[in-house]
């Protein structure tokens, strides 16, 4: 029988996969079976030679479509971190699931995209500081209009609420289609502080 918590990270996993498949019309986004870990960081190098459209299937929780060029990670907290928390230092937990969720992105040529949710204080996401950097590379908009006037720079990554997420889905979605950003992902991972966040993994 699964853990209460396994139950409440399944179904986030399954909150989220309906969410975005409302936000971008389609029915391609699902939960990837045992939640990527056929893939994960310990059986990464066991799977190498599986197909690229294998390893992206089975890469990370969930299961995206073909134009969605994030690797999504769901985690369901059951107290902290909430702003208030996260502004007076990191926190454990979130910097580890930020960690997987770089090392899967890497692996997949993929930014890294985190859902999380906090039991009574709602859900966030995180992605890469480069997100919010201001470029008129895409059509339409500026990228630090897009975390709306909510959000907290959390190392290399920048974080605000799900709301904040609905209103610019589909220009996170375009920024990550864009070939500049692309470039701006494989410099952002030249960066320390995204290389030492990496080696939370090599402690566990």
């Amino acid at each position: 029988m699964p853990s209460r918590s396994k139950t409440k990270g399944n179904k986030f996993e399954n909150d989220q996969v309906k969410l975005l498949n409302i936000i971008y019309g389609t029915e391609e986004f699902s939960r990837t079976p045992n939640s990527g870990a056929m893939m994960g960081r310990s059986n990464w190098g066991k799977n190498a030679g599986l197909s690229e459209d294998v390893k992206r299937t089975l890469g990370s929780d969930l299961i995206v479509p073909d134009d969605f060029k994030f690797a999504v990670e769901c985690k369901h907290y059951k107290d902290d971190p909430n702003y208030a928390t996260m502004i007076k230092g990191p926190d454990t937990t979130l910097s580890h699931w930020l960690a997987e969720c770089v090392y899967d992105a890497i692996n997949l040529q993929l930014h890294p995209l985190l859902f999380f949710k906090t039991n009574n204080k709602g859900t966030h996401f995180a992605l890469p500081e480069y997100f919010y950097i201001t470029h008129t590379q895409y059509e339409g908009s500026h990228t630090n209009d897009l975390f709306g006037e909510y959000f907290l720079h959390y190392g290399p990554f920048v974080i605000s609420g799900i709301d904040t997420f609905l209103k610019s889905a589909e220009a996170f979605k375009l920024i990550g289609l864009s070939e500049y950003h692309d470039l701006e992902r494989q410099l952002w991972l030249e960066r320390t502080d995204v290389k030492k966040l990496l080696e939370i993994l090599e402690t566990k």
